[in-house]
Order: C-alpha cells, then sequence, then structure tokens
C-alpha cells in the first residue's frame, strides 16, 4: 500500500529526500515487510545475510554506512529473487569500548549502551537498512550472556579453554589484558598507548586445536573472496616443510620440523619451544629451571625481533639418523612466532633468522663446523606448521560477561552450574577509571561454593567482547522470545546455519578465524551437528575500510564523518548510492566528498526526469503497457538497452559488485533520455515558416508537484516504449536506492511496494509490426 497522504511532498515540489525516506520508512515498517519469514513459509530458499556488528562506543560513521549499504542492497536483491531472507545486526555492546566511552561521559555503561543502541537503531533505519529488528540483539542482555557464559562452561568441560600463568600483552592506559592481535606493533589497538608485559594468571582459548582443519577448508570454500581467503592465511601464518624422526637428549624419540626440506645437510641446531608439550624429553631437568620457567611465561611478544628475543643453550644435543653429527639443542620462543609450539632445525647459512639465533649462543654454521653434507639417508614426510597461538579470554575490566567460575578455599576452582546461569553483572555499576568496580562490590563477590556450600568468591574478571563476537551470528537464528530457554540447540539453527553470506570489512579476519574454530568445537561436543564440516558461513564478502587521513575512519581514532550528519545533509538514497559507487566493493574508500556530489546531482536529475513522466503512466493506453513494439529500430535499440541493464544489474548484485550494478543502473538512465531525443525528433514535424504550430498529438496532463517534463511529444508506441523501459530503470534501481524507487514506482499507479515485487524479467516486446492511431483512422507504422 502506498502511504495515504503525500501533502509535504507535493507542496515542497522537486527532490526532498529528507520527505522520501521518512515516508517510505514508515511504509515499510507499517507492513513489516522485511520481517523474516516464519517456519510455515517454505517458497524460495533460506538465505542468511550477516553483516558485521557495531561496537557500542560511539555514533554510526561511513564505515558503517559503506557496510549496511552494500549488504541492504544485496539483502533486497535476494528477497526479491524469491528468498527467504534473515537480515539484521546486532550491536556488541560488552567491553573496554563503550566502558571508555561511559567514562567519559560520566554515566554507567549500561546508560550508555542504552543511548548508543538507540542511536544506531535510528540511523541505520534513516540509511534505509531492511533490519528485521525483532531478530536483533545486545550483547549486555543478561538473556544473551547467559549463553557465553554457558559457552565458557562447555568449552572448560572439554578443555577447549584453560587457565594458565604467562607473561601478557598490559595496557596500563586501559588496566587490562590484550590478545596478540590487539597490540599489533607493541602498541594497544584501542588507546595506542605502549603495551608492556607481565605475568598473569589468565583463561585461555585453544586457538591451535584446529588450526590444520581451518587450513584445510579454505580450499574448499567456493564462495569465499580472494581476501577473506587470504586474511585467514595470513592469520594462520602456514609454513610447509617436512619432518624427521629425532632422538631427544633424553633418549625418547620425538619429531623435528624443518622448514628448509632441500637444506637439510646444513642444519646447525635444533631449536625447541618453551610451551613444547614434550619439553622435558628435550630439556631433561632444565625443564623446571628458573630460566625457562621466566621464558615460559614471557612467551613471544609482538614487535620482538630475533635479535632481540631470548634464546637458552641447554648444552644438550639431538641425533638424527642421515645427518653425521649431533646438533646442539637451544629454547627460544621464536619457534612459537615462526612455526608454534614445536621443535624445528636451524639453518644460519640459509635462514638470517636462524644466522641471528645461533650466533647469540654460538652456535657455528654447518659448512663452517666441517659438515660434509651427507643427508641424503635422512628419511621425512610433509609438514606444516602455524605461528597461530592460544590466547587469553579474560579482561581485568568491570564491563564485560562475568566468568561463571567461583574459587572456593576447600574445593579450588568450581564451575557455576549452568542452571544458576546467568551470572548477572550488576548494571547499576558505576565505573570511573580507577580500581576494579566489580571485584570491590561485595554483593557481587561474595558467594557460595555449588559443590560444597561454603563460602566462595566469584572471578571478578570478565570475558574480552572477542568472546560474545564468536557467536553473535548464531544468535540471530533464534527468534528473540524464545532465547530465554534455548539457544544451540533450537530448530531454527538447522534451518538458518550455516550463514549463506557474511559481508564485512577487511578488519575483521581475527573474529572470523575465532567464529570458524568456535563452531567446530560446538560441533565436536555436540552441537550444530548438520554443519560437518565445522564452517559457519558459505560465502563470505570483505569489503574495504573507509579511510580518512591515511587512516581507518573509527570511533576509537576519533576521526569519522558521522552517519546521522549525512543523512541529514544529502538524504538516505544518495549517501547509499555514493557509498557503492565510490570503489569496488574490495578495495579502500578513501573518503571525498566527489562520489556524494556525483551521485546527488544524478539522483536529484533522475528524479526531475522521471518524476513526471512516470505520472504519465495511468494516462497511457492500456493495450500499449503490455510490451515494447520492436517495429522500429530504435525502439528496438531501446528493448537492447534495458536487456543489457538487467543482465549487467543482476549479475552485478548477485556478485555483490554494487559498483557494476550502480553503473548499469546510471547507464540505461542515459539511454532513457537518449532514446527520448531521438523519438522526439523524428516525430516532429519539420518546421515551416508559413505552417501554424504544430499541435501535440499526445500530451500527458501537467501534475503540480512534479517538475517541469518540458515540450516533449512522442510518437505513442514510442511513447509506451518509454514508460515500460522507465519502469525497468526504478525496479533496478530500487535495491540502492530503494525510497527514490519506491516513489516513482508509486508515481506509476502501482500499489504494490516495490519491496515486495520479484526480480523484473527482461522487458516484454515484440517484433511483430503494430498499427498506430491517429485522429479516428489507424495508419500502418511508418506512415
Amino acid at each position: 500500500m502506498p502511504p495515504a497522504d503525500d501533502r509535504e511532498l507535493n507542496d515542497a515540489g522537486g527532490y526532498v529526500a529528507a520527505l522520501l525516506d521518512e515516508r517510505w520508512q514508515r511504509a515499510w515498517a507499517d507492513a513489516r515487510v522485511f520481517a523474516t519469514p516464519g517456519e510455515q513459509d517454505t517458497d524460495g530458499p533460506a538465505r542468511y545475510v550477516f553483516p558485521s556488528c557495531p561496537f557500542t562506543s560511539g555514533n554510526a560513521h561511513l564505515g558503517h554506512a559503506r557496510i549496511y549499504s552494500v549488504s541492504d542492497a544485496f539483502a533486497r536483491f535476494r528477497r526479491a529473487m524469491g528468498d527467504r531472507v534473515l537480515f539484521t545486526t546486532g550491536f556488541d555492546s560488552f567491553g573496554l569500548p563503550s566502558e571508555l566511552e561511559a567514562i567519559r561521559r560520566g554515566i554507567t555503561p549500561a546508560e550508555w549502551v542504552e543511548q548508543c543502541c538507540e542511536n544506531f537503531r535510528r540511523d541505520f533505519t534513516g540509511l534505509g537498512a531492511s533490519f528485521d529488528w525483532e531478530r536483533s540483539f545486545v550483547t549486555c542482555e543478561p538473556q544473551h550472556y547467559q549463553w557465553t557464559q554457558h559457552l565458557f562452561l562447555l568449552l572448560y568441560e572439554h578443555d577447549l579453554i584453560y587457565r594458565q600463568t604467562r607473561h601478557v600483552h598490559w595496557c596500563d592506559s586501559c588496566q587490562t589484558v590484550l590478545a596478540q592481535t590487539q597490540a599489533e606493533g607493541g602498541v594497544c589497538w584501542r588507546c595506542d598507548s605502549e603495551v608492556s608485559f607481565r605475568p598473569l594468571e589468565q583463561w585461555f582459548f585453544r586457538a591451535t586445536r584446529y588450526a590444520a582443519e581451518n587450513d584445510d577448508n579454505l580450499d574448499t570454500l567456493k564462495g569465499w573472496d580472494v581476501n577473506a581467503l587470504g586474511a585467514q592465511r595470513s592469520l594462520l601464518s602456514r609454513v610447509d616443510g617436512v619432518e624427521l624422526e629425532a632422538a631427544t637428549p633424553t633418549g625418547a624419540r620425538a619429531v623435528v620440523f624443518a622448514a628448509e626440506p632441500d637444506a637439510l645437510a646444513q642444519a646447525a641446531f635444533v631449536a625447541v619451544s618453551p610451551n613444547h608439550p614434550q619439553l622435558a624429553a628435550w630439556v631433561g631437568e632444565l625443564e623446571e629451571s628458573e630460566a625457562l620457567r621466566d621464558m615460559r611465561s614471557m612467551g613471544w611478544r609482538s614487535g620482538d625481533r630475533a635479535s632481540t628475543v631470548e634464546v637458552i643453550d641447554t648444552g644438550l644435543t639431538a641425533t638424527i639418523a642421515g645427518i653425521d653429527r649431533p646438533l646442539p639443542v637451544v629454547v627460544s620462543p621464536i619457534v612459537d612466532a615462526r612455526h608454534g609450539a614445536t621443535a624445528a632445525l636451524g639453518f644460519p647459512g640459509v635462514d638470517r633468522t636462524d644466522a641471528e639465533v645461533g650466533e647469540k649462543v654460538g652456535v657455528a654454521r654447518a659448512d663452517e663446523a666441517g659438515a660434509d653434507g651427507v643427508a641424503l639417508a635422512v628419511e621425512t614426510r610433509p609438514a606444516r606448521r602455524y605461528a597461530i597461538t592460544d590466547f587469553s579470554v579474560g579482561r581485568q575490566r568491570s564491563w564485560g560477561a562475568p566468568i561463571p567460575i567461583v574459587y572456593c578455599d576447600a574445593c579450588g576452582i568450581v564451575p557455576v552450574p549452568k542452571e544458576q546461569l546467568p551470572v548477572v553483572l550488576p548494571t547499576d555499576l558505576r565505573i570511573d577509571g580507577t580500581g576494579r568496580p566489580l571485584a570491590e562490590r561485595e554483593d557481587f563477590v561474595g558467594t557460595s561454593c555449588p559443590s560444597c556450600g561454603g563460602p566462595a568468591r566469584r572471578e571478578t574478571d570478565t570475558l574480552d567482547c572477542h568472546v560474545d563476537a564468536f557467536w553473535t551470528w548464531l544468535s540471530i537464528a533464534v527468534p528473540y522470545a524464545d532465547r530465554a530457554h534455548s539457544m544451540f540447540d533450537h530448530p531454527q539453527t538447522a534451518r538458518w546455519l550455516p550463514v549463506t553470506n557474511v559481508i564485512r570489512g577487511t578488519d575483521g579476519a581475527g573474529f572470523v578465524f575465532d567464529q570458524r574454530s568456535f563452531t567446530k568445537m560446538l560441533r565436536d561436543v555436540g552441537l550444530l551437528t548438520h554443519i560437518a564440516d565445522g564452517e559457519p558461513f558459505t560465502n563470505q564478502r570483505m569489503i574495504g575500510l573507509v579511510r580518512f587521513d591515511g587512516k581507518k575512519m573509527s570511533k576509537h581514532l576519533r576521526n569519522t564523518v558521522e552517519l546521522r550528519a549525512m543523512l541529514e545533509q544529502v538524504g538516505a538514497d544518495v549517501l547509499r548510492v555514493a557509498m557503492m559507487y565510490a570503489a569496488a566493493p574490495k578495495n579502500d574508500f578513501h573518503w571525498t566528498d566527489e562520489p556524494i556530489r556525483f551521485c546527488a546531482e544524478w539522483l536529484e536529475g533522475l528524479w526531475a526526469w522521471a518524476a513526471p513522466r512516470a505520472r504519465r503512466w495511468e494516462a497511457l493506453d492500456p493495450e500499449l503497457r503490455e510490451r515494447i513494439d520492436g517495429s522500429t529500430r530504435l525502439r528496438r535499440k531501446l528493448v537492447t538497452w534495458c536487456d543489457m541493464a538487467q543482465r549487467n544489474v543482476t549479475r552485478a548484485l548477485d556478485a555483490i559488485e554494487m559498483k557494476h550494478a550502480v553503473e548499469g543502473v546510471i547507464a540505461l538512465s542515459e539511454k532513457l533520455r537518449e532514446f527520448e531525443r531521438r523519438a522526439e525528433l523524428a516525430f516532429r514535424p519539420p518546421a515551416v515558416a508559413s505552417d501554424p504550430p504544430a499541435v501535440s498529438a499526445f500530451r500527458p496532463p501537467a501534475v503540480a508537484s512534479d517538475p517541469p517534463a518540458g515540450d516533449v511529444t512522442l510518437d505513442p508506441l514510442d511513447e509506451a516504449a518509454l514508460l515500460i523501459a522507465l519502469r525497468q530503470l526504478v525496479r533496478l534501481l530500487a535495491p540502492m536506492a530503494p525510497h527514490l524507487a519506491e516513489e516513482l514506482w508509486w508515481r506509476c499507479g502501482e500499489q504494490r511496494m516495490l519491496a515486495t515485487l520479484p526480480w523484473p524479467e527482461p522487458v516484454p516486446r515484440t517484433t511483430a509490426p503494430q498499427r498506430r492511431r491517429g485522429d479516428g483512422v489507424d495508419a500502418p507504422v511508418g506512415a
């Protein structure tokens, strides 16, 4: 149904984006056009489109506008193609970003999150995002984070989360532990302060367990783009080589990795990770030495170099059959950084890093030590190693999902029973940046032991917001009303998962890796068993970032152009089209207002030209509406232009190549104007000075609210062809500029909203000659 009243729009005249946006967003909401199809709706394939979820740390900006413009255009297209679409986003509201913003504003984190979510919903709706808000989530809602806690317990039961004392990345400014990916370059991802390293007992996620499976599956992910696959390979840092059997200093048999299989004769030492699971076999009693304990605790720090990292010469040697000399054994965390927790041969004569390690402990190159290079008898087998490491998931901050663990003097570490979840975070928690507010709340800390009933203390670390991101994509598959009682085994997870299409920024690779590992964990503990390969996302498209002054546009960098300001300035459709037109999806968009100005001019021009012509449709002879008459060369060209646009735009939208889709619509709009100019010239009789002014054979009634149409007079068959093509243009435009398209469609006299219609087929046409009407006498075409 069209909006009931268009008085304001008519009185305004011209293209008034704000009125169009409000009018059609209200119409879509009133009709619940974007509601997720119910279980009884089985027409068409189920398609779950998942964009990234924003942190509640500030206002929406153009980085969000780009992701959601692209993902929304795709979701609208797939609905039109007949898919049953699930499409929404949620709000990552726990963690340091929200906490710091609440401190800055002098309010509680809960109050800030509520404000921020309200602003996000307003701005994303204002952009025209076709989200089903009834499927959204906020990670700080107890009914949501009870399942985050449930997951923690499940993974803890299966040894996929464990507790250990290690040196960890620490930010003094933020007063919290950071994962290695949050401390790249030795600075905090959040505040850019220098990161230190300190020992701390922490909860760790066993990310390494699924490294090989995650790697193997990359070759099967045919629906992932090059950026997405490349980002996963970069995270894994896979090294191919060979494995050899060695005799350790204690006489045990062990495996050694060689990254230089063609240089085995030049092997000069064995480097062992201090976190090697069989370290004792390599170093014997030295395993308990203070030096090795400190090294294990320190680990590999982001930013370390081989020339500065510690190396311990054990004074022990190992032997490998086929290599005619014993090899010194050294221990260093540089092995973790390059190959993971393993043992690896060092090749100082081939590898620069190995040369620096060898120099630190006085190990000579093999050729300098007089080795004759006899290595032909060495038995090897192909092997690979990964540099990825387990990472900490606990944070020393107060705004996060409480870790469901209690400490009892009698029983030790005791998990909270699942039936007692959620462990609720106090919503009135006030944080000012000093101390540890949660640890100081006796009403939270004091509890009883679930095992013996005696006094106990709750864990006062909270889960990092990245743990929430492990499974936010899954929660959307479950109806909101059911989430309090059912989640991972809910029947709708089988309907919607794996996610059909993920559309996110290129900065989300770390989240994706963790989500892939997490899905495999759920599969292995008996949940999501229908996802046999453990891959949560069938297709993934990574969208380039919006950059400002050379840096990623980001709230915490305070370099954003806010979405709300741009909507107020140019309207939703101009912004959407500009975000798609500015750069190919895989490329970054370095912010400039040139695409905004170009797209504003184009859409305003399109409106001025198309709006009055759309009104003519209702006045058109019904017999002429059915198809384009193809009896003239010009009309056949028009059909060709329409067919080309329909093919190109369809192909581009399906491939999420939105720049090409916009270009296809722009090209068609220009061809329609060209057709009109040429058709008018062909129909207009030659001017003769003595002749009286010509009387137009067809002139539609003027509409006061429309831009002036000019003195355009066409043959009725050309007029019909133009209007049929215009309607095709409007339908092709709808995923990119939905508000303008809906308005033009309604002005054609249509009662059904474009958002509810199927995708257009090629325009109907006929090549059989038709007769045209003229003053009551039928005349043959061309007469």
